[in-house]
């Protein structure tokens, strides 16, 4: 049986991005630059379990070298990837809302373009449980 987070997710990298997802079909679809630039950020899942997963590229259509990169700059066509998952260990809620909240931090107007960021980080810290959070995140239109 494969190890696959238990869903909703949500995923932040280190540049600060955050996006969430229902199921797998809402993140197997990327474009042929993001597979390039895969490996530049960490991203780090937190599935409704309380477990932290990172993936890796088990499948995509174009290898990844340097002629791949040079043509994604014009030709970025978009495909679905398959993805192994590999568990990281666990979190609590609180650290998951830190993490979400340094995120904000290091914002650039992608998460706070319709509320300040004390505001977005007040309403993170509010929530009581994975779900809502995940709500609360998908009805701010952060994820």
């Amino acid at each position: 049986m494969k190890e696959i987070p238990e869903f909703p997710i949500i995923m932040t990298n280190s540049r600060g991005a955050v996006s969430g997802a229902s199921g797998t079909d809402e993140i197997s679809r990327h474009s042929l630059y993001g597979i390039c630039h895969w490996s530049k950020y960490e991203r780090r899942y937190f599935d409704a379990k309380g477990i932290i997963w990172s993936s890796f590229i088990v499948e995509a259509p174009y290898p990844v070298n340097i002629w791949t990169r040079i043509i994604s700059q014009v030709y970025n066509p978009w495909f679905t990837v398959k993805f192994g998952w590999k568990s990281e260990g666990s979190y609590t809620l609180p650290e998951l809302q830190e993490r979400l909240c340094h995120c904000v931090d290091l914002d650039d107007d992608i998460l706070t373009q319709f509320m300040e960021a004390d505001k977005v980080k007040e309403l993170i810290r509010e929530a009581k449980s994975f779900a809502h959070l995940f709500t609360r995140m998908k009805k701010m239109k952060i994820i």
